[in-house]
């Protein structure tokens, strides 16, 4: 069984993505970089050129065209099984030997697992199974175990979403062909969703996130047109609640507020418009 890491960067934090590169190295038989045309590439080239597989691409081509470039040379190269983090995200040590317990399970997609968020101090969209796993909807991206065959009977990620909600797409045709997306009662990586913080609004706690306005763009544009492309699978009206629900938290928590909101509804006006044919 062969296995590779895969990685998206984009001006990273070299500090910390040297502390993910270390971490996960020495679990797989490789290490790659799709780099979407960082400014540090030249440092990023220098600092992990020997330990890693670096493509380069000449612009930033978004998420989803660099995950099928990680998953297209995983089956070019008869790689099984592709780990998938984000470039500011460092895996525990054992989080190849956990999944590698869970093999047996029937019809994997991706076996995944909790997050613990850096800023919230807190496990982000994670309630985790009472048992050793659970069958989820989706999850994100970071952290996934991805099965390379289950990879090939699908059309892979859809590039048209760029960023954001790349990876739930990608698990709705997991499901639409069959397979299954697997949660494990396991705490695997430290992650960090944009520079979140938790706050309290009449007892209830809110999760902020503080991403930049054009992210808000794609947070609404790529939800509209995902529920809109597996209506089977999820609702437009109930994305549109969550949307409202998001554009208040913003309202009242964020800073540049009414830029964020503005482009939040922008995009859902263009994932209306969005043609739902490739």
């Amino acid at each position: 069984m062969k296995i590779i890491s895969g990685i998206v960067t984009y001006n990273p934090d070299l500090a910390r993505l040297e502390e993910n590169v270390s971490a996960i190295a020495p679990q797989v038989d490789a290490v790659l970089i799709i780099d979407n045309a960082s400014s540090n590439i030249d440092q990023i080239k220098r600092g992990f050129g020997d330990r890693t597989v670096i493509i380069e691409n000449a612009e930033n081509m978004g998420i989803a065209y660099a995950l099928n470039q990680i998953f297209r040379y995983a089956v070019d190269n008869g790689y099984d099984w592709v780990l998938t983090l984000d470039q500011d995200s460092v895996c525990y040590g054992d989080i190849i030997e956990h999944y590698k317990k869970y093999l047996h399970l029937p019809d994997i997609g991706n076996l995944c697992c909790a997050v613990k968020d850096r800023q919230n101090a807190e496990y982000y969209e994670t309630i985790l199974p009472d048992s050793d796993y659970k069958v989820v909807e989706k999850w994100i991206t970071s952290g996934s175990f991805c099965s390379v065959e289950a990879y090939k009977k699908t059309e892979g990620f859809d590039n048209r979403l760029f960023i954001d909600w790349v990876d739930h797409e990608y698990c709705f045709q997991l499901r639409t062909n069959g397979y299954k997306i697997y949660l494990l009662r396991y705490i695997g990586i430290i992650h960090e969703l944009g520079n979140g913080k938790t706050v309290k609004l009449l007892g209830i706690k809110e999760n902020i996130t503080n991403h930049s306005p054009l992210r808000r763009y794609y947070y609404g544009r790529n939800q509209i047109f995902v529920a809109r492309k597996y209506p089977e699978m999820m609702s437009v009206r109930a994305r549109l609640k969550v949307i409202v629900h998001e554009s208040l938290r913003i309202l009242f928590f964020e800073k540049r507020r009414f830029a964020k909101i503005h482009q939040l509804w922008k995009g859902v006006v263009d994932g209306f418009h969005m043609s739902l044919e490739d």
